[in-house]
Order: C-alpha cells, then structure tokens, then sequence
C-alpha cells in the first residue's frame, strides 16, 4: 500500500525511475504475500523481503529519491524494526545491525559524492515525500507494533488460563492417586494380614482347615477387588483417548442382576449387609454390553457395602 501511494505520488512529480521502482514493490510485496499465504513458507518470504526489498531495492531509493534529504531515512528506520519483527534471536540482531552500517553508509556516500543522488525537482517535492514517508512508516509501524501487543496480552491471558487449568489438573491428579492408593492399599492389607494368618495356621497342629480356607476366599475377595480397580482405571484412560469399545446385545437386565447378586452371596459380607434383588416380571431385552452392565453394578454394590454396616442393599 505504501508503495501503491508513493508510486502515484511520484507521477506527480514526474519521476519515472521512482514511479517503476515503486510498482515494482507492488508487485514484489503483494506476489510475497500470497506466496507466504498459501504456502506457510513465511520465513523464507521475510528473508526474500530483507535481502532484495531492505538490502537492494531501498538503497537503490535512497539515490533516486533526494537521499538523506527526502524520505527515505524513515523506510530505513522502518526496515530495521521489520527486520527485528520478522527474523529470529540472533539472526535478527545481526542483520539488523548490517542494515545499520549499510545505510549509515549510504547517508555518507550520498554526503562525500552528491552527484549520485537524483534531488527533487522543487522544496515541495521532497516536504511531500518526507511527510509522506513520515506518515506511512509512523502508521504501519504503530499498527504493527499494537497488533503485536494486543496478541501478547492474548497469549498472556491464555497462558494464565491453561496455568489454572494444568494446576487444577494437576491437584485433581494428586487427589486421584491419593485414592488409587488409598482403595488398593486396603485389599493390600487385607491380603497381607490373611496371607501371613494362614502362614502361622500351617505351623499349628492341630490344622483348622476351615480357618485357612476363610482367609483364602478373603485373599481371593482382595484380589477380585484390586482387579476391579485396575481394570476402571484402565477403562478410564481408554475413555479418555476414545478407545473404549462397547459389545452391544441382547440383553436380559434381570438376568444380569440376578448373576451380580449370586456373585455377591458366594462371597460373605464382611460388614453383615444383606443384599436384596427386586425385578419386575416380564421385562423386554435391552441392547447392552453385559460385561459393562455387570462392572457397573458392581462397582455401585461395592461402593453401597463400603459405607452401610449391618444393613440392606436394595
């Protein structure tokens, strides 16, 4: 745009050479900009811009437009910051850096030799083209330098929400393990103490075979218990990645709860809990996965025996 609006300036003043150069930036910003575009190659399109707009095209400017006398200085200034903006880390204060000597130098070629600068044609001339250049640079660099001060404070913002949320994660995460191992170290315990019972009831005489089978079925009951953990923790990350698989069938619910409850009275209630199962007659087949059916139910019997002592599941 700038370029665009220099280039119909200069027909005004009827400098041809500016006038082609200037439609030449047209060209070459707007092909750079689309290439950038479609391709995502934006690194290599600053570096085309650097080298052939800031290193060549603005020195050539600088002679055919008044020297240090017109506007140029202010696109110096301008390709500096742009530089700074485009490029990365060291690269950018390196080049930025040449491109300070280079036009330093141009300041005192066009200073020692100025017969190689092309003046304006009238004192009007070069005070439109200074203000000009002025105005541009002035706008362009402060819209740029807002827009990227307004995508920091964004990403500032975003960083400052995904903080809370990693740190709400990571509480939510401590918590989690902190029961995991609390619900496994029970059966743990349970298994330990049995084990170590049946243990001292091998060296009695004489063996109370009874006994020792009591603590196997509890060992047993414990490990079920850890199973069932373990397999809803791993049913919990396929969840999450969107890998759990349910095998939808027939299925008779009653059934289902009439197995869950057998299961659960072959194994004795430590608590003294009876459980009692109430099925309406007559119940038409759902379409289910059995296995997660019968997980489910256990999981919430289980959950109803932890906290209820000497009572009744319904």
């Amino acid at each position: 745009m700038i370029s665009l609006i220099m280039a119909f300036l200069s027909l005004g003043t009827g400098s041809w050479g500016n006038v082609l150069i200037n439609f030449a930036l047209v060209a070459i910003s707007g092909g750079l900009f689309l290439y950038s575009y479609y391709s995502g190659k934006y690194q290599r399109c600053y570096l085309i811009t650097i080298v052939v707009i800031f290193l060549i095209v603005f020195p050539v400017m600088f002679f055919t437009s008044g020297g240090y006398r017109g506007g140029m200085p202010a696109f110096f200034v301008f390709a500096i910051i742009f530089t700074v903006l485009m490029l990365e880390k060291r690269r950018a204060l390196i080049v930025s850096l040449l491109e300070i000597l280079l036009y330093m130098g141009l300041c005192l070629v066009a200073y020692h030799f100025p017969d190689t600068v092309t003046p304006f044609a009238t004192e009007a001339d070069r005070l439109a083209d200074i203000l000009l250049a002025f105005v541009s640079v002035s706008i362009v660099c402060g819209s740029v330098l807002y827009f990227h001060l307004k995508e920091y404070n964004q990403q500032q913002l975003l960083l400052e929400e995904q903080n809370l949320r990693l740190r709400s994660l990571d509480n939510a995460k401590s918590t989690f393990l902190t029961t995991v191992a609390h619900e496994i170290k029970n059966p743990l315990s349970s298994i330990s103490l049995h084990a170590r019972d049946t243990s001292e009831l091998l060296e009695e005489e004489p063996l109370d075979f009874s006994l020792m089978q009591e603590n196997l079925r509890t060992i047993e009951q414990s490990v079920m218990r850890i199973d069932r953990i373990v397999l809803d923790l791993m049913d919990t990350v396929s969840i999450e990645q969107g890998r759990l698989a349910l095998s939808l069938i027939p299925s008779d619910l009653s059934g289902l709860l009439y197995s869950v409850k057998k299961d659960y009275c072959s194994h004795p209630s430590s608590k003294n809990n009876q459980l009692v199962l109430t099925t309406q007659s007559g119940l038409p087949e759902i379409s289910a996965d059995p296995e997660r059916l019968i997980q489910v139910v256990t999981n919430l019997i289980s959950n109803a025996e932890r906290h209820t002592q000497n009572g009744t599941i319904t």
